[in-house]
């Protein structure tokens, strides 16, 4: 293949997207494997009303996911023509930009996640239905904010077709 002038030959761009593609394969069937698994055991362990607790819990963190607004898809996006033409300082620079903005995204979930509970306490949320309930919505919001602490740098590694490493 032709190189360019002053570029550095790119890697295998077939060897590393065959790659993640079979990681991202067997990565999914063990997230639905042991999806069932786990909730077999709470349904078993728990009861069905905390599984249904914590799957409602599971879909206000994903209607507060539509806060991120694409910001991702952006990153991988802006970062492709400099890990292509190996512009470090470039690189850099976005990666602290999309830290920042991943850092504010998580904030402002963490509020309106905070406010969605105050909302379920004020709307007289079954509170019978499981003892402690605000909890397990904290637990679960955690686990959602988590997600944004180091979204910059698994984006990173999806733009430079390494996700598998992330996986």
């Amino acid at each position: 293949p032709a190189r360019q002038k002053g570029l550095i030959p790119m890697k295998n761009r077939f060897k590393q997207t065959m790659l993640n593609s079979g990681i991202s394969v067997i990565a999914q069937f063990s997230s639905l494997v042991l999806k069932f698994v786990t909730q077999t055991i709470f349904i078993q362990i728990l009861g069905a009303a905390f599984l249904g607790t914590q799957s409602f819990f599971v879909n206000l963190m994903l209607f507060l996911s539509c806060l991120e607004f694409g910001v991702s898809s952006a990153f991988v996006y802006a970062l492709y023509d400099p890990l292509a033409h190996h512009k470090h300082d470039q690189i850099g620079a976005l990666i602290g930009l999309f830290r920042r903005v991943y850092h504010w995204l998580c904030g402002l979930s963490a509020v309106v996640g905070l406010g969605f509970m105050a909302g379920l306490y004020l709307a007289h949320y079954d509170r019978e239905l499981i003892a402690n309930w605000q909890w397990a919505y904290l637990l679960v919001l955690a686990n959602y904010l988590l997600f944004f602490l180091n979204e910059n740098k698994r984006q990173l590694l999806i733009a430079d077709q390494m996700g598998y490493v992330s996986v």
